[in-house]
């Protein structure tokens, strides 16, 4: 549908006859210099907070769609830590990160494990899909590497502007060789933070998408002391983190069975 609308917000043809020199770019430059100061924006933050709500499909027997929810909050203080709240089907995850250490708390579970990773924020996104398999949530709007996001872009459409929970937003549509994606971006100059976020992936049957929907920004969150700490409750038990593995349908870590 997204390369269908695409299509139709590039197109300048009648019955084919239109002349090149008459025909848009493929990529309009409103859509990219929108989306790009939005990522730099993004980037320049020293820190921030913010909630999300996520779904995201899977095909199963190629050909029947089950949509998966995934929710909470994540927080970031560049050169200091990241903290972040994930709910996803009956499983709560809590993740810190101090620049040194990852704590993987799972308070109903009732386990933690640690690991040593060292570095910024990026580093430990690298380190935890290497190691584990793990993705963290909605880690693209915190990285330091945010404007490399529209990289790869081939088609790009602005869209007008629309309300999204009562704030006035840029509908900005891109389409890559790899995914199709949108995204609604506050048309307040002073911040341009993402509103919404959708990408579908064009080469799988039933096109799959994943949404995630971003509130509550934060741009001067304040930060404790013990932000990045973690502190284990009484009864929880520490576990190896080599005996987890990611769980393909919700994303989290769980140990593993025998």
């Amino acid at each position: 549908m997204l390369r269908s609308l695409l299509a139709i917000s590039l197109a300048v043809t009648i019955a084919g006859s239109a002349r090149a020199e008459d025909r848009p770019p493929a990529i309009d430059p409103k859509a990219m210099e929108i989306g790009q100061a939005s990522l730099e924006f993004l980037q320049a933050q020293s820190s921030m907070g913010f909630s999300w709500f996520i779904t995201y499909d899977r095909i199963f027997e190629g050909r029947e769609k089950i949509t998966f929810i995934r929710s909470g909050s994540s927080l970031i203080a560049r050169g200091s830590g990241y903290r972040s709240y994930a709910e996803s089907g009956n499983t709560v995850r809590e993740y810190i990160y101090d620049g040194k250490q990852l704590t993987i708390s799972a308070p109903v579970q009732g386990f933690y494990t640690q690991t040593p990773i060292s570095g910024d924020f990026d580093a430990l996104v690298e380190t935890a899909r290497e190691q584990a398999g793990l993705v963290l949530p909605v880690w693209q709007i915190m990285s330091t590497k945010a404007t490399d996001f529209l990289s790869e872009v081939e088609a790009a459409s602005y869209l007008g502007t629309t309300l999204v929970n009562g704030r006035e937003a840029h509908h900005l549509a891109f389409s890559e060789y790899r995914r199709d994606f949108q995204v609604w971006v506050s048309t307040d100059p002073e911040r341009p933070v993402p509103l919404i976020f959708v990408e579908t992936d064009p080469y799988t049957q039933g096109w799959p998408q994943y949404h995630a929907f971003l509130y509550d920004w934060n741009l001067e969150p304040e930060i404790e002391a013990n932000s990045f700490i973690f502190t284990p409750g009484e009864g929880v038990a520490k576990i190896s983190f080599s005996t987890l593995q990611t769980d393909p349908e919700s994303g989290t870590l769980q140990p593993t069975s025998d």
